[in-house]
């Protein structure tokens, strides 16, 4: 099957245009059991082997998108950081997973903030304007200051983005999430033998401690009253309360096929 075939959803191509989720749902016979994805989105598939390992899947996991690259998983990964090093040395980002990727996901969403481009910088010193002369966020917060006449510091910004982080966790709870959608996708073979299950329940305790750090409920990752009301975000805890819990969340609405435009002209 050719890309253009699934551009103009043609044949097949009409079906794999829907997605791998959404494919799996209308192809049915168990295909989702082999739908590598969390909250829809699929990414490689990831066994807990070592640190790298564990960060990657725990990114993916609790990533407000699904299991997107460009949530926090590669700046809590040396990779292609050179300043990474240097970060782990002044104690600037903890060994301990959960807190290392809560530090990395603050980076990629404040550079969301300012509209700085992580696909094509995806490191700490091009990320993070001003990283190399002053420590973390310190820098950002004096250009932010100099740009807009609003006074920033370091705590403000790391507050900002926790704002914005758990707004979108608690607008994912509405739409129907929880905690077991944060999820460590498994290929077949691995599901069910005693490596699986080792991972499953790591993933599981790592799952927990980054709870615990965000400020959600260990039992259903959902934000707590206490860590919204912190942020600002009473509101956000009102409605959750008052209107949880939600139908839960299988996809995107599916369309009848033949709804689509179908055909065109290959270039």
């Amino acid at each position: 099957m050719t890309f253009s075939a699934v551009s103009l959803r043609e044949g097949f191509g009409n079906l794999v245009a829907e997605g791998e989720y959404s494919l799996a749902k209308i192809l049915g016979r168990g295909a989702i059991d082999y739908s590598y994805h969390v909250k829809g989105v699929t990414r490689g598939v990831y066994g807990l082997w070592d640190d790298h390992a564990k960060v990657y899947t725990l990114a993916h996991s609790t990533g407000t998108r699904g299991a997107d690259h460009l949530r926090g998983r590669t700046w809590a990964c040396e990779d292609e950081n050179h300043y990474y090093p240097i970060l782990r040395e002044k104690g600037l980002l903890p060994s301990n997973i959960p807190r290392r990727l809560i530090v990395a996901e603050r980076a990629a969403t404040l550079a969301d903030t300012i509209g700085r481009c992580k696909g094509a910088v995806n490191n700490w010193t091009l990320t993070v304007p001003l990283l190399a002369k002053y420590p973390l966020w310190d820098g950002l917060a004096k250009l932010l200051t100099a740009e807009t006449g609003f006074e920033f510091d370091a705590a403000k910004l790391e507050e900002i983005a926790d704002r914005i982080y758990i707004l979108e966790m608690a607008f994912n709870v509405r739409q129907g999430t929880s905690r077991k959608y944060d999820r460590l996708p498994q290929k077949p073979e691995w599901k069910g033998t005693p490596e699986g299950e080792k991972d499953l329940k790591e993933h599981a305790e790592l799952l927990t401690e980054y709870y615990q750090v965000r400020g959600c409920n260990l039992d259903t990752g959902i934000p707590a009253r206490k860590r919204l009301e912190q942020l600002g975000l009473k509101y956000v805890a009102d409605e959750l309360n008052a209107h949880g819990p939600y139908p839960e969340w299988d996809g995107p609405p599916l369309w009848p096929l033949d709804m689509y435009p179908h055909g065109g002209v290959r270039f």
